[in-house]
């Protein structure tokens, strides 16, 4: 049996089954690499939708353990970058991007849910402010989401 090394390899290599551009391809980068876009250019969109794909899943999974939502660091990162560096693109909304890194900030680290009660199926008996912390990791990512999608950019008149 193969490495976990080789497997990643193996996966990452599109060209061990027909090519990128083979029109079987149905994949967003087999799409865009279709475009005939200068070398490799394709890879940054097509990881960017990856990586929403993976936030998206994370959201829909039926369990999703507090330890795989290790994208939160480099978000918070990202998001304070956005929102008060200088060298951030100036179409980036900053006022929203600093309410996405304190929420970040201020739900990640402290870990709200676990002054909550907790085990031999308590959590279902939470009221409804209960909830609304007890499921910060997941409220957190929806905002996330949503700024990412929608409000990460400021309109242009």
């Amino acid at each position: 049996m193969a490495g976990r090394g080789a497997a990643v390899c193996v996966l990452l290599d599109p060209g061990r089954s027909g090519g990128i551009a083979y029109a079987g391809n149905s994949s967003i980068r087999g799409a865009l690499h279709r475009l005939g876009l200068p070398g490799g250019v394709e890879v940054a969109p097509w990881l960017l939708l990856a990586a929403g794909g993976v936030a998206v899943a994370w959201l829909a999974a039926p369990i999703s353990w507090s330890h795989h939502w290790v994208w939160a660091a480099p978000a918070l990162v990202v998001a304070a970058h956005a929102a008060w560096s200088p060298s951030a693109r100036p179409a980036v909304d900053r006022s929203t991007a600093r309410w996405v890194g304190v929420g970040l900030g201020a739900v990640f680290p402290a870990g709200p849910r676990w002054r909550l009660p907790t085990g031999d199926d308590r959590e279902p008996g939470w009221a409804w402010w209960q909830h609304l912390v007890g499921s910060g990791y997941v409220w957190c990512a929806v905002a996330a989401l949503g700024w990412l999608a929608f409000g990460g950019r400021t309109r242009v008149a």
